[in-house]
């Protein structure tokens, strides 16, 4: 009888303690996951930062991205565009 009495204690500890340690066991792979993400976003935010303080502080900056991102131009400047002659039956460039 004694035999009996332990597998069914195992077993009920098993099952009170198993859904426990799953839950213990994902966060600490969720934990590691977030750890090792931390250099990688700390790259990230370091380089943000940088270019908040040129677009701050920077005119030159701030000037090139309103000429590249925006095409703007100083008054009295002209924009020059060219563009590229189709050749008829190439099948792309440089053919």
């Amino acid at each position: 009888m004694r035999r009996p009495g332990r597998i069914i204690l195992v077993v009920g500890l098993l099952a009170v303690y198993t859904p426990g340690f799953v839950k213990i066991t994902r966060s600490y792979a969720r934990l590691q996951h977030y750890r090792k993400s931390i250099p990688r976003l700390e790259k990230a935010n370091r380089a943000s930062k940088a270019e908040i303080e040129l677009l701050e502080n920077d005119p030159l900056t701030t000037e090139r991205l309103a000429r590249q991102e925006l095409g703007l131009i100083r008054p009295g400047e002209w924009t020059i565009r060219f563009e590229e002659k189709k050749r008829e039956g190439s099948a792309g460039p440089g053919h």
